[in-house]
């Protein structure tokens, strides 16, 4: 499989380097500490959508599966470009830097991009708020930001991002079919 830097090139040279703390904060939203406190907490707050909240977590973590076995079985290296690096940054940020724009392990497929196709496009079928288009068209924008950031940080190229919204894709299409369609 070839993958290409120039996208990630591309991207990080039109951006000031500032961006990526930026990135680094927003890009927690796919983050799977950050999913499972969702999950948890969502689990707690709502009663009668408890059930659905419970299966979309069951399909996290078979998507977290899949991803992680994806990564093991393909080995694909990440892009190894930081948008900057920690000693641009005033000290007291450095460590919090360090902890959120760096990852290690293998890049393919990103794993950020399955978590947030899932519970976000998720979620907007489960919540009763506004009409299904605006929830579905604000779950896609939180995703595909979240996929954005991950390319910003140099940590995945455009394919990775893509495998990974395809993945999350089909994992939520059969949480549908299997959940809420009942």
């Amino acid at each position: 499989m070839s993958r290409s830097t120039g996208f990630v090139d591309t991207v990080q040279n039109i951006l000031p380097d500032w961006i990526g703390l930026v990135a680094g904060l927003i890009t927690q939203l796919g983050d799977s500490w950050f999913i499972l406190l969702l999950i948890l907490f969502l689990l707690i707050v709502t009663e009668e959508k408890s059930t659905r909240i419970g299966y979309l977590g069951l399909a996290w973590l078979f998507g977290k599966l899949t991803y992680v076995s994806m990564k093991q079985f393909f080995r694909l290296p990440r892009p190894d470009m930081p948008i900057m690096t920690v000693e641009q940054l005033p000290t007291y940020v450095q460590p919090i830097y360090e902890a959120i724009g760096f990852s290690d392990g293998y890049g393919f497929p990103s794993g950020h991009a399955v978590n947030a196709m899932i519970i976000y496009v998720g979620l907007a079928l489960v919540v009763d708020y506004r009409t299904l288009k605006q929830r579905l068209i604000v779950a896609a924008f939180v995703a595909f930001t979240v996929g954005i950031t991950r390319i910003v940080l140099g940590l995945h190229y455009l394919v990775d991002i893509f495998a990974g919204f395809a993945i999350g894709g089909i994992i939520v299409f059969f949480y549908y079919i299997l959940v809420i369609r009942e």
